[in-house]
C-alpha cells in the first residue's frame, strides 16, 4: 500500500507469486462457442486447431480492432498456463474475419512474468500492446499485420494498472502514443504520465498529473485533445493536454476539473475478492455531428449497502469544464445482493455511446454474472433498455492462484456495433470470450429519442406511423405536444424500398421565440451526420418547413431500408436554452 500525493492510499494490484512452471503436457477439449438468442461468444484462448486449452486459465483482456478492416482484430490477456499457479504471462491471439474464429500467437518472451494488457491502433492499422513486468516497468510491441506477428519497440515507462492510448485524430500529434498509470508499483516518486512520439521507441521521462489519478483511461479528441480519468481521493478526477500533441514541448494539463460519479471505485468484493469492481473509462464524440466534442465517463462505483455497485454515466458538452449529475444506467430495481461490475464505456465512429457491464441481477444472492449492454445514440440523453448478451456464469471458479477475473473487460465499438472481448467460466475456467453485438440490438422498431435541454426529459415518446401515399411521419401523440426546452428530436424511418432518389424532411411545430433548425441525416458510409440549415422559424406561429436532400441519397438509406434523422433547433441569439421552448409536433419523410 503507497501513500500517493492526493494523500490517498493506493493498494499495489498486480502482486508476484509463483514461479514460472513450463508444464510438459496439455489436454484439450473441444472448441467453444456459447450462444444467447442471436448473440454468439467465441472463445479467443484456444490452440492452434481452435481447441479449449483444459486447466489453464485467462482473464482482463483488452482488444484492438484495425479501422481500416473491422475483420482484424486482436486480443491480449493475462495467461495462466495452470491454474495451480498465479505466474502470468502476455497471452494474445487475432482474429481476420472479425471475430468469427481465433489463431493463438506465442506469449511475448515465455517465462517472463507480464500483466496488465493494454492494446491499441493506430489510425493505418498497427496495433500497440502495452505489458507491464514484475519490475513494474512496461513494454510495448506492435504488429503491422493484424496481430500475425508482434516485435517489441522498447521499453516503456509505466506501473501497476498501466493504460495507453493513440491519438488517431488528424491534428499534429497523430500517432502519439500516451501512457498513464497507478502512483503504487511506481518507479518514478508518484510521477505518472509518459509519451512517445515515435511509435513507442522512446518515452519522455514521467510527469506529474494533477491530483494523481489512478485506475483510469485516455482518449484523444478530434483536435488532437487528450483526456484522462481516474479515482482521486475518493472522487474522480478529469484533466486535459491540449498542447500533448506538440512533440516540442513537455506536456502539461490546463484542465483538472473533480467529477462527480455518484461513488467509488470499488476494490475486493465477494464478486471479484482480489481486484477492482471496474476501472474510470473516458471518451469522447469524434464526430462532426451534434454531439461532436461531447467527453463521457463511465464507472462501476460503490454507492450504499443498498446499491452495492452500479453503473453511472456523466457527460461534459463543453470541454471538461462542467458534468452532468451522475446517471445510473442499470435499471433494474435496487438490491443489496446486486452488483454491476465491469462497467466498460466505447464511443463508435458516429457518435453512438456503448456501455457494457458483469451483471447478477437475475441471482442477487449468488454472484453468477452475466453481460449487458445499453447504447445512447443523442449523446447519453437517452439510452436503450439494458439487453443480456450472454449466459450467466460463474466468476468465482477457475482462479488461478488468485481470487480475481482481473480488473477490466474491453470493448471497440465501430458504425454498425460493439466489439466486446470479456472473461466467463463457461467452459469450467476462466477463458477469453469474443463477442459480436450489432448496433440495432436494442433499437425501438419505430420511433425514438429526444434529446432535450437542459438535460431533463421534458416531452413525450414519438410514434411512428404510415400514410397511405406511403410516405412515413413521425408525430408526438396528442397527450404529448406539450412544450419543452427540446433541442432536438431524433427518429429512425424504415422505408418500403431503398430505391430512393431524393429524401425531403417535412418539420412542423411551434416556438416561442425565433430560432433555426438543422435538420440531419446520417450518412451510413461516411458514418457522420451531414446537415443541411433551414431558414428561421418565426416565434408564437406553425411552422412548417421542408429540406431537400439528393438526388444521390443511397448513403442514407442503410440496407433494411432505416433512414436516421435528426433535428436540432438553435438557440435563438440572447437567450439560454430556459427561456425559450420548442414543440415538434410532426416529422415527416417524403421520398421519390
Amino acid at each position: 500500500m503507497d501513500d500517493d500525493e492526493a494523500g490517498q492510499e493506493v493498494p499495489i494490484l498486480e502482486k508476484v507469486g509463483d514461479p514460472y512452471v513450463r508444464l510438459p503436457q496439455r489436454t484439450y477439449s473441444v472448441p467453444a462457442r456459447v450462444r444467447l438468442s442471436s448473440l454468439t461468444s467465441v472463445q479467443v484462448n484456444v490452440d492452434a486447431q481452435g481447441h479449449n486449452i483444459v486447466g489453464d486459465a485467462a482473464n482482463e483482456p483488452s482488444l484492438a480492432v484495425d479501422p481500416t478492416n473491422r475483420n482484424h482484430i486482436a486480443v491480449g490477456w493475462r495467461q495462466f498456463d495452470t491454474v495451480t499457479s498465479n505466474f502470468r504471462q502476455a497471452g494474445n491471439g487475432y482474429s481476420l474475419d472479425g471475430g468469427m474464429s481465433w489463431n493463438p500467437h506465442q506469449v511475448f518472451t515465455p517465462g517472463t512474468f507480464r500483466s496488465d494488457p493494454v492494446l491499441v491502433p493506430d489510425a493505418n492499422g498497427t496495433f500497440y500492446y502495452n505489458s507491464l513486468q514484475q519490475t513494474f516497468y512496461t513494454d510495448v510491441f506492435t504488429s503491422t499485420n493484424a496481430g500475425l506477428d508482434y516485435q517489441l519497440v522498447g521499453p516503456a515507462k509505466g506501473g501497476d494498472k498501466q493504460w495507453m492510448t493513440c491519438d488517431r485524430s488528424k491534428s499534429i500529434g497523430r500517432g502519439f502514443l500516451y501512457e498513464h498509470w497507478s502512483t503504487a508499483g511506481n518507479n518514478y516518486n508518484g510521477l505518472q504520465f509518459s509519451r512517445s512520439v515515435d511509435g513507442g521507441t522512446t518515452w519522455m521521462n514521467p510527469i506529474n498529473i494533477p491530483g494523481s489519478p489512478i485506475w483510469g483511461t485516455l482518449d484523444v479528441a478530434a483536435n488532437g485533445d487528450l483526456y484522462l480519468c481516474g479515482l482521486s481521493n475518493g472522487n474522480f478526477r478529469f484533466n486535459r493536454s491540449v498542447n500533448a500533441r506538440n512533440a516540442s514541448v513537455t506536456p502539461t494539463f490546463d484542465r483538472s476539473v473533480t467529477v462527480n460519479l455518484g461513488g467509488a471505485i470499488i476494490y475486493g468484493s465477494t464478486i471479484n475478492p482480489d481486484g477492482l469492481m471496474g476501472q474510470a473509462w473516458i471518451a469522447c464524440d469524434k464526430t462532426n455531428g451534434p454531439y461532436a466534442g461531447n467527453i463521457y465517463m463511465v464507472c462501476s462505483v460503490g454507492v450504499d449497502t443498498a446499491n452495492p455497485c452500479q453503473v453511472n454515466f456523466v457527460r461534459s458538452s463543453d470541454g471538461g469544464l462542467t458534468w452532468t449529475t451522475p446517471r445510473t444506467l442499470n435499471t433494474d430495481t435496487p438490491n443489496a445482493g446486486a452488483s454491476h461490475w465491469f462497467g466498460t464505456l466505447a464511443v463508435a465512429p458516429s457518435g453512438r455511446i456503448d456501455v457494457c457491464w458483469f451483471d447478477n441481477r437475475a441471482n442477487p444472492a449468488i454472484s453468477n454474472s452475466a453481460l449487458y449492454i445499453t447504447s445512447s445514440y443523442d449523446g447519453g440523453v437517452t439510452w436503450t433498455p439494458e439487453v443480456q448478451a450472454s449466459p450467466s456464469f460463474n466468476p468465482n471458479i477457475g482462479y488461478p492462484n488468485q481470487n480475481k477475473m482481473g480488473d477490466y473487460l474491453g470493448m471497440v465499438s465501430d458504425g454498425q456495433g460493439a466489439n466486446i472481448a470479456y472473461a466467463a467460466t463457461f467452459n469450467g475456467e476462466e477463458d477469453i470470450w469474443f463477442l459480436r453485438v450489432p448496433d440495432d440490438i436494442a433499437m425501438p422498431t419505430n420511433a425514438t429519442a429526444i434529446a432535450p435541454s437542459p438535460g431533463k426529459v421534458t416531452s413525450g415518446s414519438l410514434s411512428d406511423v404510415w400514410s397511405p401515399d406511403g410516405n412515413s411521419y413521425t408525430m408526438l401523440s396528442a397527450s404529448d405536444r406539450k412544450f419543452g426546452n427540446i433541442a432536438a428530436a431524433e427518429t429512425y424511418f424504415v422505408l418500403p424500398t431503398t430505391d430512393v432518389g431524393s429524401i425531403k424532411v417535412k418539420v412542423r411545430g411551434t416556438t416561442t421565440h425565433s430560432t433555426r433548425l438543422i435538420v440531419w441525416l446520417w450518412n451510413w458510409q461516411k458514418q457522420i451526420w451531414e446537415g443541411k440549415q433551414t431558414a428561421d422559424w418565426t416565434g408564437g406561429s406553425v411552422n412548417n418547413t421542408t429540406i431537400t436532400f439528393g438526388p444521390g441519397v443511397n448513403p442514407y438509406v442503410y440496407g433494411n431500408g432505416t433512414v436516421r434523422c435528426l433535428v436540432q433547433s438553435v438557440d435563438p441569439a440572447g437567450l439560454t436554452p430556459s427561456q425559450f421552448t420548442v414543440q415538434y409536433d410532426q416529422i415527416q419523410l417524403l421520398f421519390g
